[in-house]
């Protein structure tokens, strides 16, 4: 069972990180926090330590890059109870407990600074470039979060609430009570590569009901299955939706393996188990009434979208500019024996 999540989004608030939460250094016996600029193998030394524990049968959960996420900013192996992390920006982190439980690992000391010095101007227009084109994508998401967040209200208005939550209710019929605690977990991130949601809550779930012809309302449906999950002590995993971090695009329910899931988070690659129409919580009577203000809504959103991923873009292209100038800067045989004697000492020190 593979685990991974998001640890942060790019939303309409802007940059959103639950780093200091999923990463507290409370939770750790040794946590391990990676230093170094773009290309200098960080990514590449948590997937090589998340391989490693795996081989010797330690669960692994990972966390890739909000803004990239086919590179990882995290691992978290279960048991025990040990983290490595991209400890750089946008979510740096320095030690708390320096020696005892944190440990910086700097691969900016593999790196010739005298090439990155000859670079120094083109590092720092790229530098710029990039922060202007994540500036302007963060002001195109918060109108589209605008957009989100009127659509809701007037959907709010459409809704056949009593008919929702008795068929809430019904879904959640015969669970047992326990200290109905919520627990995030983002599946959903919006970055370089435009939307990517990732299909772990899906995978992990013993049944799923997705949610159809949403008009944008899921959160309406995900709501009440949290509040009644809430009242009824019902433990779950939340996964708030990119664009606003106050509504939700999946649920799980790990008592039953249960999960509920916006058709937009939905795996591709499994059949669902179960369709959940909510067609019929709407009020038809009221969607006549809002039904033009609902539609430009949209169409406003998705054009903001566009906009957002077309910056996202620009982003991307100043981003793996950089990351090429301090790859061919790095002294990659002197990394690959570092990264060797680490990762030995790492597990040598856990008894495997």
């Amino acid at each position: 069972m593979e685990e991974l999540y998001f640890a942060a989004a790019n939303s309409g608030d802007g940059f959103v990180s639950y780093y200091d939460q999923i990463f507290a250094t409370s939770a750790f016996s040794r946590l391990y926090l990676l230093k170094g600029g773009p290309g200098t193998g960080k990514s590449t030394l948590l997937r090589r330590a998340a391989a490693k524990a795996e081989e010797i049968g330690i669960r692994v959960r990972r966390y890739a890059c909000s803004s990239d996420p086919f590179s990882l900013d995290g691992i978290i192996l279960l048991e025990p109870r040990i983290a490595m992390l991209d400890a750089t920006a946008p979510h740096s982190r320095d030690t708390e407990v320096p020696g005892a439980v944190d440990e910086l690992i700097d691969l900016g000391s593999f790196w010739r600074s005298s090439e990155l010095a000859a670079a120094r101007a083109e590092i720092e227009e790229l530098q710029k470039r990039k922060q202007d084109a994540y500036a302007n994508a963060y002001h195109w998401l918060g109108g589209a979060q605008c957009c989100a967040r009127n659509t809701l209200h007037m959907l709010e208005r459409c809704l056949d609430r009593d008919k929702l939550v008795r068929a809430v209710r019904r879904y959640l019929s015969g669970l047992a009570r326990e200290a109905g605690q919520e627990t995030p977990a983002l599946i959903d991130s919006f970055g370089m590569h435009g939307r990517f949601c990732l299909p772990t809550m899906h995978r992990n779930a013993e049944r799923a009901y997705i949610l159809t012809n949403t008009r944008g309302g899921a959160d309406l449906f995900l709501r009440e299955i949290r509040q009644a999950c809430r009242e009824l002590g019902i433990n779950t995993v939340f996964s708030p939706t990119y664009l606003d971090q106050t509504q939700t695009n999946g649920v799980l329910i790990p008592q039953n393996g249960t999960a509920f899931l916006d058709e937009a988070c939905a795996d591709a690659k499994r059949d669902c188990d179960k369709y959940v129409n909510m067609e019929r919580f709407w009020r038809t009577d009221m969607l006549r009434v809002f039904r033009r203000e609902l539609r430009q809504s949209d169409h406003s959103r998705q054009a903001l979208l566009e906009s957002a991923e077309l910056a996202f873009a620009r982003a991307r292209e100043a981003h793996f500019a950089l990351e090429r100038i301090y790859a061919g800067a790095m002294d990659y045989a002197a990394l690959e024996q570092y990264t060797t004697e680490l990762l030995t000492g790492i597990f040598a020190d856990i008894g495997r």
